[in-house]
């Protein structure tokens, strides 16, 4: 007897609805649930990132493009950067603009309600592509960081604990 295996591509949005003072209903943010498209099925692929990209999975999975470079960074639009190190994805971060209290607060609030309570670092990052301080979330194998940065935005980075950390290092010596 043949068993398939059937990966089934869902989306699940939740809408909360709130009333204002006035009693007016009003719609609270809305929580986003990824499950791996079809295809995405390998034990490299540590998380779905936006729906699109399979952190510490091949490259090729999430369309990028294919190089000779052992580490690039592809940006798609202005919002979103993937950091591949050796054909790998190992850093998927999404910048939100303009930085605002109550952008923040909604992102950590999904956030909170999707990972659980977040960990604090530090003070907020002077870095744009590094963020050092802020929030972050640390799960097996890979982080969640939401930091405010110093040219007003915030930025959403997950990142692949071992590629990013063997990115960094090679990164250093090339110095």
């Amino acid at each position: 007897m043949m068993i398939h295996r059937v990966a089934i591509a869902l989306a699940v949005t939740v809408a909360l609805t709130a009333y204002s003072q006035e009693g007016e209903p009003k719609i609270r943010p809305r929580l986003e649930i990824d499950v791996p498209p079809v295809g995405f099925e390998t034990p490299d692929c540590m998380k779905i990132v936006f729906r699109r990209y399979c952190l510490g999975g091949p490259a090729s999975k999430s369309d990028l493009p294919e190089t000779d470079e052992d580490s690039y960074v592809w940006t798609d639009g202005d919002a979103v950067e993937v950091s591949v190190y050796q054909g790998q994805v190992a850093r998927v971060s999404k910048t939100y603009r303009p930085a605002t209290q109550p952008t923040y607060s909604r992102l950590l609030g999904q956030l909170r309600e999707k990972y659980g309570q977040e960990e604090r670092e530090g003070r907020p990052s002077l870095g744009r592509r590094d963020p050092r301080g802020g929030n972050k979330w640390r799960k097996p194998g890979w982080t969640l960081r939401l930091a405010w940065t110093a040219d007003g935005a915030l930025y959403l980075t997950y990142s692949h604990d071992e590629l990013s950390e063997k990115q960094r290092k090679a990164e250093l010596e090339e110095l």
